[in-house]
């Protein structure tokens, strides 16, 4: 049943977006690498807290003039501070509103539905399967002039858990990457 609800709507918007110029006029491919530590010093002096490294990669389409939607993938790879890296995935599907009237660059806000398994609750985040997050967030993307359809990326996501989690709290991610349009004008 969910699937043919899933289909009834996809083939609604395709149709819908299918008339209208700019649909999948070009595509974006983006890559970016976040680091975040986040350390304090405990009562003996120990350093104690964690660090991140993320990596995200995400393909959209343009839908309308202004509208874009795509998928995306976070590679997250964190540890306590001085042990062994575990990695954690969250994956899903985003759109982006482009609020500028030009083509060259965008300003955006973004909303996005994801499933991973990285759970921001307590001091330091643990694995926990089969959780669900809503990101909201912007962003800035402009041209570099030097190379034809490559965009340097600037944008800020927070991702809220919306399972119940006692003492949750939001993954943030600053996005410095770089995006490349496919059949860009």
């Amino acid at each position: 049943m969910k699937a043919i609800i899933i289909y009834i709507v996809l083939l609604l918007c395709s149709l819908s977006a299918k008339s209208q110029n700019y649909f999948a006029d070009y595509l974006i491919v983006g890559s970016s690498l976040t680091y975040i530590r986040f350390s304090n010093k405990d009562f003996d002096s120990y350093e104690c807290g964690y660090d991140e490294f993320t990596w995200n990669v995400n393909a959209g389409i343009q839908l309308s003039k202004n509208l874009f939607a795509g998928l995306q993938l976070l590679n997250i790879y964190s540890s306590e501070i001085a042990t062994k890296k575990d990695n954690y995935l969250i994956y899903g599907i985003f759109t982006q509103y482009n609020l500028l009237k030009k083509e060259a660059s965008r300003l955006f806000i973004e909303a996005s539905l994801n499933k991973g398994n990285y759970c921001t609750a307590l001091d330091i985040p643990y694995w926990n399967n089969d959780l669900y997050y809503f990101g909201i967030g912007g962003g800035f993307d402009f041209p570099l002039k030097k190379i034809s359809n490559l965009y340097l990326d600037l944008s800020f996501i927070s991702y809220s858990i919306l399972n119940e989690v006692p003492e949750k709290y939001s993954y943030t991610q600053y996005i410095i990457g770089l995006n490349y349009r496919f059949n860009a004008h």
